[in-house]
């Protein structure tokens, strides 16, 4: 006399609510994505800027710089974007790259 009993995954209302769940968690997920992207590109674009400042300001090919500052955090690529004005030789902004990293590694 007992009626059986349907799995809870094969109901109407679950599988309603399972796509109604997988598209906020798509658009969710777009947003947070886009933001991410946001950041990872004006990072990108302002490394690129004080490599492209520092390879003009010494007359040195970009390609020594950009390995260089990669690793440094963002902040520290702007500060030296601030120091550069003060810096005579390619060397100095080398070596002031050097001490952020054992700076940053401590």
């Amino acid at each position: 006399m007992f009626v059986p009993l349907t799995p809870l995954e094969e109901t109407r209302s679950y599988k309603e609510l399972v796509a109604i769940g997988k598209k906020e968690g798509i658009k969710l997920g777009k947003k947070d994505g886009k933001k991410e992207g946001k950041k990872e590109g004006e990072a990108l674009a302002t490394r690129r800027t004080i490599a492209r400042m520092i390879a003009r300001r010494f007359n040195i090919n970009i390609r020594r710089v950009i390995p260089r500052i990669r690793s440094l955090p963002i902040n520290d690529v702007i500060d030296l974007g601030d120091q550069l004005f003060l810096m005579k030789t390619f060397s100095e902004a080398f070596q002031w790259i050097d001490d952020r990293k054992k700076e940053n590694s401590q």
